[in-house]
């Protein structure tokens, strides 16, 4: 998991998440060439994606999310084929589940209180509301745990692909 200065654990959680978005949504590739992304989900947790050819998959007999020892981050909670681009396949992990901050109540213990990441950014109340230590130690998972997962991931492929 990422480490953080005390100064800014202290910060705010929500101005931490807010200068997190300028950087989303982030895409890149890792050292083996594969694409990947990271975006915000519908709440406050983030979701990585990785895009591989039909051929990547194939040579892995489709056991993307079997891997012997290793899941992305729990385990894909995304898989699809692309539209624009049939021959291409996306997988993906949500930081929203298992152990993750995945919604306001989480910090606040009332469930009337959930709130999607739209209502969370825009209403005032929240503004310095929690303090990131509070987000981090109730399971929130910035961009470096996200990227570290993809490029892990990553190579578990690779790993795969060479052992055919």
């Amino acid at each position: 998991m990422s480490t953080y200065s005390p100064e800014s654990l202290e910060g705010c959680f929500k101005k931490f998440i807010i200068e997190e978005n300028e950087r989303l949504p982030y895409k890149s590739v890792t050292k083996e060439g594969f694409k990947f992304e990271i975006v915000r989900g519908h709440d406050i947790g983030l979701n990585g994606y990785i895009y591989l050819n039909k051929n990547i998959i194939e040579k892995m007999d489709n056991e993307i999310d079997l891997l012997t020892d290793w899941h992305p981050h729990y385990g894909i909670t995304f898989s699809g084929q692309l539209k624009d681009n049939p021959l291409e396949y996306k997988y993906g992990f949500d930081c929203s589940h298992c152990h993750d901050l995945a919604g306001m109540y989480e910090i606040d213990d009332d469930p009337s209180l959930w709130l999607l990441y739209s209502q969370f950014i825009i209403n005032p109340l929240y503004d310095n509301k929690y303090k990131l230590k509070d987000a981090i130690r109730l399971g929130y998972k910035d961009m470096k745990y996200v990227s570290s997962e993809i490029e892990t991931w990553s190579s578990k492929i690779q790993e795969k692909i060479l052992s055919k």
